[in-house]
Parts: C-alpha cells; sequence; structure tokens
C-alpha cells in the first residue's frame, strides 16, 4: 500500500503548477547545485544562452521539458535580488520609456492597442481608438491598458533573445509589451494558442491560472493545447485556480498554450510592464498531419485521373445512393498513403542513401513548414562586424567547416517534368525591422516611418551585425542614387520589359535581381518556390551539415565550434559526390561561408579541438588536396572563387 502511495504522489507530481524560489541561486552554491541537475552544465549566465538563461541556475531546460513544458505552469520567483535580472531590456522597463519613443516617432501609435476590463469578465476597447502620442497617454493615465506588438524591432538585445530562442524551439516567437496601470486589469480571462514566457520588467502583477471553464462545451480533460485562441470567458465559469502567482519585476511566469489566464493586479500600487515570448503556435502534430496530407494528396492527384474526376450526381443529398461507394473509395485512397508513409517510415530509420522526393511525404511537409519559419524568422547575430563587403574564407575539399546552426537554412524540393531540383532557403535577407509584422504598412519609407534602427546597446556592449538589417536600413537611401547610375549605364541600350515586376517588390537592396535570377528552372522553366537553385550533388553534403550541426549561436566563438567542425573530403566522400560535381558544391559552401552561415574553422584548430592532436595544416588549394579532392584539376580552382563584392551587385 505505501508502494502504491508513493507511485501515486509521483505520478500527480507531473500535472502540478510549481513556483521555484531563485532568490538563493544567485550565489555559486546554487548555481553548483544546477549544475548536478544539468548533465551539460549550467551556462545560463547570458542572454546568449536563451531558454537557459530565463529559466535561470534552479531549472534545467531538460527538467523544463520534463515536468512544465506543455503540462503545467511554472513561474521563477527571483526576489529583491533578482529584480534586475532582466536588465538588458531596461530601456523598456518604464511607460515613460514607450511614451519618449512615441513622442520621437520611433514607434508608431498604429503598433498599439489599448484595452481595460472592469467587470472582470469583458475586455473593453476605446472608441475611437488612440491616434496620437498624446492620446495614448491621457488613455493609459484614465486606466487603460497598452500592448505594444513586437518591440524587438526596435530593441537589439531583445532581438538577440528572439533570434536564439526561434533557433532553441524551431519555431517563431512573437514578443509583445505590456504596460498596465496601478490597481487595473486589462484583459478578460482567456487562452491563447501558443507557449507563454512572461518576463516581468517592472512593478508587478497579480496573475490566475485556471485549467478549464464550464463555458465550453468540452470536457474538463479536453481542455488543454488548444489550437486557437478564446474569446473572453466569464469569470464564474472558470474551474477553480491551480496557480496564483504575484509576478515581481526579475520573476519568470510560464504556461502553455490553452491554459485560461487573466491578471486582476488590483494589490499593485505601481503601473506594471512585462513582455510575453510566445512561440509554437500551429506547430502541432496534427499541424504536420495536415501538410502531410496535402502533399501526399497534391501528388496522387496529378498522378490519378479517378481522383480528379468530378463526384457522381446528387452525391451530396441526404441518402444519396452513392454514398457507399464513395466510402469505398475513400478508405482505398487513404489504405494507399498509409502504406507509402509506412514504407517512408521504414527508409527513414533505415536512413539509407540520399535524400528521396518521391513518396517522402512527411519530409515533404517538413520542409514546407521549416521553409515558412526560415523566411519569417529573426536573422542571427554574426560574427564578424565589418561596413565594406570583403572577399571570404574560399572553401576547398581540404577546408574544415561547421555550421553553428541549422535553423537558418531549409531545402525545399521540387519535381518538374520527372527530374527533382531543389532550392536553398535561408534567413539571409531577413530583418530585424519586420520581424513578425509589417513595421509600416502604409508604404512610408524613409526615417520618419522606421525611426531608429532598433540596435540599442545596454552598458556600453557593441551590438553584433544581423543578417539583412545593414541592406535592410540601406536599401531606400541607396535606391534613387543606384537608379540613376544604372539609367547612366544603359542610356543607349533599347529598352526591354520586365516581368514579374510586382513579385519582386519589398525586396531589399540588390538582391531582388538574384532573387529573380534565382527562380528561373534548368531548362528555362519557372520555380515558384522562392530560395536558391543548388547542384542535386550538394543536397546530401548539406543534410550531413545540418546532422553534425551543434545548434549553437551564430556568434559563438571559434573555439567553441572547432570540435564540431568536419574536413569538407569527408563530406565529400559520404556523399558519394562525383568529382565533376566537387566544384560546384565548394562553390555553394563558399557562398554560405561568404555570407555567415557556414564557419571555416583553422585545421589545427579542428584537429586541437577533437583531441588535442596537431595536425598539418593543408594548403588549401586543389592542386594539393587529397583523398576525394585529388582528382579535381588545378585549373578548377577559379570554381572555387568568391566573385568579389562588385560582381555580385551586378549579377
Amino acid at each position: 500500500l505505501s508502494a502504491l502511495l508513493f507511485l501515486l504522489c509521483l505520478a500527480l507530481t507531473q500535472y502540478l503548477p510549481a513556483t521555484v524560489d531563485d532568490c538563493s541561486a544567485m550565489g555559486k552554491p546554487a548555481k553548483k547545485k544546477a549544475q548536478a541537475l544539468n548533465g551539460n552544465g549550467y551556462a545560463g549566465s547570458s542572454p546568449s544562452e536563451g531558454l537557459q538563461w530565463m529559466l535561470g541556475p534552479t531549472v534545467s531546460v531538460d527538467k523544463f521539458r520534463q515536468d512544465f513544458y506543455e503540462k503545467n505552469p511554472l513561474h521563477v520567483k527571483r526576489g529583491k535580488e533578482g529584480a534586475s535580472y532582466w536588465h538588458p531590456f531596461a530601456h523598456l522597463a518604464t511607460p515613460e520609456a514607450l511614451f519618449s519613443m512615441l513622442d520621437s516617432g520611433e514607434v508608431a501609435v498604429h503598433r498599439l492597442n489599448m484595452f481595460r476590463c472592469r467587470d472582470g469578465s469583458n475586455k473593453e476597447t476605446p472608441q475611437p481608438p488612440p491616434s496620437t502620442a498624446q492620446e495614448v497617454r491621457r488613455l493609459f493615465s484614465e486606466g487603460w491598458s497598452i500592448q505594444w506588438l513586437q518591440p524587438q524591432q526596435e530593441s537589439g538585445p531583445l532581438a538577440n533573445l528572439v533570434s536564439i530562442l526561434e533557433s532553441q524551439f524551431g519555431s517563431l516567437v512573437g514578443v509583445n509589451a505590456y504596460l498596465t496601470p496601478a490597481k487595473t486589469q486589462g484583459l478578460a480571462p482567456h487562452w491563447d494558442d501558443v507557449d507563454v514566457f512572461v518576463l516581468q520588467l517592472h512593478g508587478q502583477k497579480s496573475w490566475s491560472l485556471h485549467r478549464s471553464s464550464a463555458a465550453i462545451p468540452l470536457p474538463a480533460e479536453a481542455q488543454s493545447l488548444h489550437r486557437y485562441g478564446s474569446g473572453d470567458l466569464p469569470l464564474d465559469s472558470l474551474s477553480e485556480a491551480i496557480l496564483t502567482p504575484t509576478v515581481e519585476a526579475g520573476d519568470l511566469l510560464y504556461f502553455p498554450r490553452g491554459m485560461i489566464h487573466y491578471a486582476p493586479n488590483q494589490g499593485s500600487d505601481l503601473p506594471s510592464v512585462h513582455l510575453t515570448a510566445s512561440t509554437l503556435q500551429k506547430q502541432s502534430v496534427f499541424d504536420l498531419l495536415m501538410k502531410t496530407f496535402e502533399e501526399a494528396m497534391a501528388n496522387r492527384w496529378q498522378k490519378n485521373e479517378d481522383l480528379r474526376k468530378s463526384i457522381p450526381w446528387l452525391s451530396l443529398s441526404p441518402g444519396s445512393q452513392a454514398y457507399p461507394s464513395l466510402c469505398q473509395t475513400v478508405s482505398k485512397e487513404l489504405a494507399t498513403l498509409t502504406k507509402t508513409l509506412e514504407d517512408e517510415a521504414k527508409r527513414a530509420e533505415a536512413a539509407q542513401g540520399n535524400p528521396r522526393v518521391e513518396g517522402s511525404f512527411v519530409a515533404a511537409a517538413l520542409r514546407e513548414i521549416n521553409a515558412d519559419f526560415i523566411r519569417n524568422r529573426m536573422p542571427p547575430r554574426l560574427q564578424g562586424s565589418s561596413d565594406e563587403e570583403e572577399e571570404g574564407s574560399v572553401v576547398s575539399p581540404t577546408s574544415w567547416v561547421v555550421l553553428p546552426d541549422s535553423s537558418v537554412l531549409n531545402l525545399v524540393a521540387s519535381t518538374e517534368m520527372g527530374e527533382t531540383y531543389w532550392r536553398l532557403v535561408t534567413c539571409i535577407n531577413n530583418s530585424q525591422l519586420d520581424h513578425m509584422m509589417m513595421r509600416n504598412p502604409m508604404g512610408m519609407m524613409g526615417q520618419e516611418a522606421f525611426g531608429d534602427d532598433g540596435d540599442d546597446d545596454e552598458e556600453g556592449e557593441e551590438e553584433e551585425p544581423r543578417i539583412g538589417d545593414k541592406a535592410a536600413a540601406k536599401a531606400e537611401a541607396g535606391k534613387e542614387k543606384e537608379e540613376d547610375k544604372t539609367k547612366a549605364e544603359h542610356k543607349d541600350e533599347p529598352q526591354q520589359e520586365e516581368d514579374g515586376e510586382g513579385e519582386g517588390e519589398g525586396d531589399e537592396g540588390d538582391e531582388s535581381e538574384d532573387e529573380d535570377e534565382d527562380m528561373m528552372m534548368p531548362g528555362g522553366g519557372h520555380q515558384a518556390v522562392p530560395g536558391m537553385a543548388i547542384d542535386t550533388q550538394a543536397v546530401p553534403v548539406l543534410f550531413e551539415l545540418c546532422n553534425r550541426s551543434p545548434r549553437l549561436a551564430m556568434a559563438s566563438k571559434a573555439s567553441n565550434l572547432a570540435k564540431h567542425a568536419v574536413e569538407v573530403n569527408e563530406l565529400l566522400k559520404k556523399a558519394s559526390v562525383p568529382s565533376e560535381s566537387i566544384p560546384s558544391v565548394c562553390s555553394l559552401l563558399t557562398q554560405l561561408a561568404a555570407q555567415g552561415i557556414l564557419q571555416v574553422v583553422e585545421a589545427n584548430d579542428a584537429d586541437a579541438g577533437k583531441n588535442g592532436k596537431k595536425r598539418k595544416k593543408g594548403g588549401g588549394g586543389l592542386a594539393g588536396s587529397a583523398g576525394i579532392g585529388a582528382s579535381v584539376p588545378a585549373s578548377s580552382a577559379a570554381n572555387f572563387k568568391l566573385p568579389s563584392a562588385k560582381k555580385r551587385k551586378q549579377r
């Protein structure tokens, strides 16, 4: 009986909320204790550690995933000693900070929502909504809360955290800032369709978390991990609160998607400012199933004429005679699909051969979902900083390389005329300025619309460059100059019609021309999928680099990356790349290195990182290459040369 009771108590702890006191964890003894909990060691002393930094030293990421993620809420208390834990975001931590940005035009009023909840169950919005900074100030002083959408567009430190979290989750991360006057409630009880992390920056806020509502026509046990957000829920319909924390400055609160929450906040004498980092929206197994079915049936539709035929007349009528035969048709198709997916699962388990397109519908669905993520994610930080484009490291078969973060790229396959083509999609042109929402929906350009570039430096720390931001900042400034230069260069040339001009609108810098070029398929076909067309022989090499990726921040130190490096020769050999394709594969790797996506590591550093032994550094040229690269003629070396910045621009 004692053993049974013990097991019951152990099981119940998996479904209970927790408040963790992080106060004592600020010292070294608690940190050592946390290291014992985390097999990888606790390294959460910097925002560069992402989720682990947010959780603090008392809760490891492994423990969070096991006990709280998608199960239970978690409140990490840091007390007075930890009130400044979120110091990188101190520039966002007061209402006056926002009002100042509104006054300067750095933040537009349309980026704000305002609301209040006076009866506990119904949200109100001001009518008409505010249109000036002065009206926002007035409404806030009258008790209206502010929701500031996506402040990471203005904040460099917050953008860095978002980028790291997106790499860790493999999912988009959106941020909102909430500013609530003292002793007021902003929103009515509701649930969201995202997992939410609350970072309390200023003041305090009382919360109430519940698992279910009697107003929802579902059993209580089915009210979790909802796919869509709810509307306002009556206060008297809520189940008993499972956690009622008072979240103070420096604290963290997590609750999974679908958990009902509201913040009455009646006991606070100070305004409250907190950030919500939200993620994993519509990225469930259900969503993968839906996408897989879509991919599979699109393929079947092309090959099976019976699927393209109309259903019998009057099939929709109640009691239709066609109903039994239609059931058989659907059942047969689903059985065929099931067999195809079972075969794909067996191939995936065996991991045989190169990536296959035909019949790989789960893989296709994952690639499509990931491509959407890559196109919209926050660009990562880079290692270096330079205003001038320079020649990058030329990758040869004897080079040692590492892909620090595989979440910055994706491979998308398409089939035309029986042939498979691959395209590489990266976040190279993404910009902090438009992350998660268009910063300037009315199409205005220039300083008045964009304000500051958002690179807020804290305590003298320099912000590392972010992919795409340079192009975004300079695109409009150089537009007229570039157009005038182009007209002057081509004034004597005959005018040609431009096809698909609208498709490239909004592209930044000179990448639009490259994008149009890359959209053309071999043989003149046009591919609707964005990205860069690549040699099929490069695909297994990129897959292997992704498999070996340590999933570290792009700005990680070279010493941390060296032990994960691999010689290109090894990749080429494992992928069975023929000698005639080696130049194009290395050329692609050189482009990725120039963009900062791939890191080239010195051979000595790579060997030292792996086993502490010194290795004689290869010449780096093709003539002296050993192993699989030896068959490449020295005359092919030009294929590895990265075009100059001027030539890339002209292209």
